[in-house]
């Protein structure tokens, strides 16, 4: 059987669990004033995480990284961020 080494889920309003090595901890949710469209909010957590990870973040850096994209997504329509979103 083959053993996962990393994961994370996403848990909406919840934050988010992470489990590394054998370690579960859990990322906290961020404020958000409204959620209007949850459109991409999956996709712009894992390209947070992955990125967090490319640059050499550890997993809950990576994890509040994803959080923070998915976070600023969901206040808008649509699945597109621009700079300033995340400002």
């Amino acid at each position: 059987a083959t053993k996962v080494k990393s994961l994370c889920l996403t848990r909406g309003e919840e934050g988010a669990i992470i489990a590394c090595n054998g370690k579960i901890r859990t990322t906290p949710r961020l404020t958000i004033d409204k959620v209007v469209d949850t459109t991409g909010a999956g996709d712009l957590y894992a390209a947070g995480v992955l990125r967090g990870l490319s640059l050499g973040f550890d997993l809950t850096t990576s994890s509040m990284m994803g959080s923070r994209v998915a976070a600023a997504i969901v206040e808008r329509i649509g699945a597109r961020l621009t700079a300033a979103d995340l400002q």
